[in-house]
C-alpha cells in the first residue's frame, strides 16, 4: 500500500524515525487500525460516493464510506433537501431545525422508508492533517516497540505481510501501546460510534 494518508517525510519529522527506517507494512497497519477503532475507512482516498438509504426516522443518518469530506446533495423521497438544513459529523449527516421549515420534514428525522434517503458525498480525508498525525503516532509506537524489542524482532518483522502485521496488532503490542494508540485515534479521529 502506498503513503498516502500520511508520506514517509512527514511521518519521519512527527514521529522522529528516520525517514529509511520506515516499513511500508507499519502504515499498513496503522491505516487497518484506524479503520478498525475509528471507523474512517478512505483516510487517503477521496472518493465521489452516492448512498440509498433506508429512513431510520432519527434526525442523523449514517453513511457508508465515513468520512465525509462534503456533501453534494440530500433527498428524502425525491425532495432536495436544502443544504442549510443538515450539517455533517464524521460518518453522519444530521437535520438541523431552521426557520425555513420544509414542510415535507416532520420533526426534522429522515421518515422510516425503504431506500427513501439519497446521500452524494465525497468519501475521504486526503489532506486531514489530524489522520496524518494519527498515522505517525501510531508508526511512533509500532517503531518503539520494534526497537525495545531488539535484533530478534526485526529479524522477525522484516519481510513482513499483512498476516504478520496483524499478529503485532493484536498479540505483540508493549506495555500500554493499545490504550495509547487508541487515545490517539479517538483524540484525533474520534471514537466509532455505533448504529442504533
Amino acid at each position: 500500500m502506498a503513503w498516502e494518508a500520511a508520506t514517509k517525510v512527514q511521518v519521519s519529522d512527527i514521529a522522529g524515525v528516520r525517514e529509511a527506517d520506515l516499513q511500508d507494512w507499519w502504515y499498513t497497519s496503522a491505516v487497518d487500525l484506524i479503520a478498525e477503532k475509528a471507523g474512517r475507512y478512505n483516510i487517503a482516498d477521496v472518493t465521489a460516493v452516492v448512498d440509498v438509504l433506508d429512513g431510520n426516522g432519527l434526525s442523523r443518518i449514517s453513511v457508508r464510506q465515513p468520512p465525509i469530506s462534503s456533501v453534494t446533495s440530500v433527498t428524502i423521497s425525491d425532495v432536495v433537501i436544502s443544504s442549510n438544513r443538515y450539517i455533517t459529523d464524521g460518518a453522519y449527516v444530521v437535520l438541523i431545525d431552521r426557520v425555513d421549515v420544509n414542510p415535507y420534514l416532520a420533526g426534522d428525522t429522515f421518515p422510516r422508508g425503504v431506500k427513501n434517503v439519497s446521500i452524494s458525498y465525497v468519501s475521504g480525508a486526503a489532506g486531514d492533517g489530524a489522520a496524518t498525525l494519527a498515522v505517525a503516532l501510531i508508526i511512533q509506537e509500532i517503531a518503539n516497540v520494534t526497537k525495545s524489542e531488539g535484533a530478534e524482532s526485526r529479524l522477525q518483522f522484516s519481510g513482513v505481510d499483512r498476516a504478520s502485521a496483524q499478529a503485532f496488532r493484536y498479540g505483540r503490542s508493549g506495555p500500554g501501546m493499545t490504550q495509547r494508540i487508541d487515545k490517539v485515534i479517538g483524540d484525533l479521529l474520534g471514537k466509532r460510534i455505533k448504529a442504533r
